[in-house]
């Protein structure tokens, strides 16, 4: 009798440990079985018209974190490459002294990308400002103007790199 006590609350925490480890462990197994044929190296990279780099924060004085330099190493390595003719930088710029894509374009001139290949979209708050004719900037067209890019949804508009 004692051991039948014994037996079910074990059998019920093995049942919860083993659907702990499903629940937190299926998720990285799924992305990485999905996203395994769709990494690349910079070698083996198709070639594309366009690097999007996106924002992944500044340290305090401003600078890119460890892994938005690893980003826009990145970009700037398939740009030297030949995989890409052009860089576009996202990220957030909605405080005054918070942006994320200039730091990554002064971070990708520092590495010797031209200024004239770089881009960004700049977020003010929840509108951005158009100062130039996208399609004419990066080459591509839609119907309504602005280029085809297929990481959003919503309206977005490219600032040029002055300055």
């Amino acid at each position: 009798m004692k051991i039948q006590k014994l037996k079910t609350p074990f059998c019920i925490f093995l049942a919860l440990v083993a659907l702990t480890i499903i629940a937190l462990g299926l998720p990285s197994l799924v992305t990485e079985i999905y996203s395994k044929s769709r990494l690349y190296t910079v070698d083996n990279a198709p070639a594309s018209r366009i690097a999007i780099v996106f924002g992944a924060g500044l340290q305090r004085d401003g600078t890119p974190t460890a892994i938005l330099k690893d980003r826009v190493a990145t970009a700037v390595d398939l740009y030297f490459a030949g995989k890409v003719q052009k860089i576009l930088m996202s990220g957030d710029n909605r405080f005054l002294y918070y942006n994320e894509p200039g730091a990554m374009m002064a971070y990708a001139v520092k590495l010797g990308v031209p200024q004239k290949e770089l881009f960004w979209i700049m977020l003010e708050g929840a509108l951005m400002t158009p100062v130039i004719e996208p399609s004419t900037s990066l080459g591509f067209r839609s119907s309504a103007g602005y280029p085809r890019l297929p990481f959003t949804a919503r309206p977005f508009y490219l600032q040029p790199n002055w300055g």
